[in-house]
């Protein structure tokens, strides 16, 4: 059952109680057809319409630079919040190697060459390895 936690404006929904961070799994993969996904709210009354957006997931290794990317689709936006959800494909092994210091940005194109981040780019995260891999 998904565990919900916020941490300021933004929520995340993870399968496991996480402590201040988003958790990722290497090998797993986060979409609809998975039945998973990375969700993030935010709660900002300044976003602009996200109907039409291109929503960008980017979670990088702060010392390796290493990154996983993922799209983004828009669930809901209210006056205050947006629901995203991020689709990830399953990511690779040696990606689990540096579990800590991760950070991770949510970021939409509004219209060509106009960009806001939605979520971060601060936001802190970790990558787990699945035993099974």
């Amino acid at each position: 059952m998904p565990v919900e936690q916020k941490f300021g404006v933004v929520t995340v929904v993870s399968r496991e109680r996480i402590t201040s961070q988003l958790t990722i799994v290497a090998g797993d993969t986060y979409s609809g057809a998975a039945g998973q996904y990375v969700t993030v709210r935010v709660q900002d009354d300044t976003l602009p319409d996200l109907s039409d957006a291109t929503l960008t997931f980017t979670a990088k290794h702060k010392q390796t630079g290493t990154t996983i990317t993922g799209i983004g689709e828009l669930v809901t936006q209210e006056p205050d919040e947006v629901e995203i959800n991020v689709s990830i494909t399953s990511t690779e092994r040696r990606r689990a190697s540096f579990r800590r210091d991760w950070l991770f940005d949510v970021q939409a194109e509004i219209a060509p060459g106009v960009k806001r981040t939605i979520a971060g780019p601060q936001a802190r995260c970790r990558v787990l390895l699945d035993q099974t891999f």
